[in-house]
């Protein structure tokens, strides 16, 4: 009885390898197939772009006060003095507290390089340079604030620049219009070759949103001897993508 229950055993392990073999077999069928398939695939590749004209609706400013004095405290007093009535004159335009935001301050000194006998330049006084970020939510008026801060003590206007407040939701409008773009070129490659495509097997998006649209540069004694006139016409918001069919 022995010797046929160890008979038994030895089969069944043998059948248990044989179907372990056997399966192992099989995925790798499945798995050449299907490697198979993928490379037999063709591929037509495109790239899209939609365009939205927008008129915007928000301006930057980037505006200060630039203060030279021997004395580092007399420098940074009348610095202090003069932003202060540079920021009046943005409230007095309607200009909100949290759309006024420092991006520079420094005090750095002023030195003589007309070297003497030790060499070394001289230090002959500091500046003080304040600068902030001023956001305008009312366009038509970009020209009047100009003219405003520089009538008062603003003597550093480094750029304007024109952005859209909400360009996600145009962003999204112009991806759109870029899938659609990159869909009506594929077609037509396709029809050339008398192929079908079937749906899109790969898309890539090359662009992304931006609110800030254009800029330009302005000098503060400019916007004091005249008017300042600003003309803020449309700008383009764009979205780039690629995309794959299979035929």
């Amino acid at each position: 009885m022995s010797k046929i229950k160890n008979l038994i055993i030895i089969s069944a392990i043998a059948l248990s390898m044989v179907g372990v073999f056997y399966a192992g077999n099989l995925s790798k069928a499945k798995i050449a197939d299907a490697q198979n398939q993928v490379s037999s695939q063709k591929v037509i590749s495109v790239s899209g772009e939609g365009v939205i004209s927008v008129k915007p609706d928000i301006a930057y400013i980037n505006l200060g006060v630039h203060v030279q004095n021997k004395d580092a405290k007399i420098a940074q007093s009348e610095n202090t003095q003069k932003m202060n009535r540079v920021i009046a004159a943005l409230k007095k335009q309607g200009i909100k507290d949290e759309d006024i935001q420092t991006i520079e301050y420094s005090i750095y000194p002023e030195y003589n390089y007309n070297y003497d006998k030790s060499n070394q330049p001289k230090i002959v006084g500091y500046s003080v340079r304040n600068m902030v970020r001023v956001a305008i939510r009312n366009v038509d008026k970009v020209g009047v604030i100009i003219d405003a801060v520089a009538s008062s003590d603003a003597n550093l206007i480094d750029s304007i620049s024109f952005g859209i407040s909400d360009a996600e939701k145009y962003y999204k409008e112009a991806l759109k219009k870029s899938v659609e773009n990159a869909k009506g070129k594929a077609t037509s490659i396709g029809d050339s070759l008398g192929v079908k495509l079937s749906t899109p097997s790969k898309i890539i998006e090359n662009s992304s949103p931006s609110h800030i649209v254009y800029e330009r540069s302005y000098k503060a004694m400019d916007a004091v001897e005249h008017s300042t006139p600003v003309s803020q016409g449309q700008v383009e918001i764009r979205a780039v993508v690629t995309v794959e069919y299979n035929y």
